[in-house]
């Protein structure tokens, strides 16, 4: 299975519902058995990230990628956050 049908079968069964909660997933790598993935949007500082891995991301994937081992979560901060605490840190 390649990077390309994973990305697939995350658009479709997974960043729909995340979407829900202006977030989504990407992956980062992928080396035929380890999927690695990174939160974004309004999902990247979100407190609930590892449940929604185990809850949701994990099941979908493995059901429709069963070449997926496991799946990591690329845990560096994210451009985002960057954003989102620069702003904050503007504000007089």
């Amino acid at each position: 299975m390649d990077r390309k049908t994973l990305e697939e079968v995350i658009e479709a069964f997974v960043n729909p519902k995340l979407q829900e909660h202006n977030g989504w997933i990407e992956t980062t790598d992928w080396d035929g058995k380890v999927l690695m993935v990174r939160f974004r949007g309004a999902c990247a500082g979100c407190d609930g990230i590892w449940r929604t891995l185990d809850a949701l991301v994990m099941p979908a994937v493995q059901q429709h990628a069963p070449a997926v081992e496991e799946i990591r979560l690329e845990e560096d901060v994210s451009p985002e956050l960057y954003t989102l605490a620069h702003s904050l840190l503007s504000k007089k």
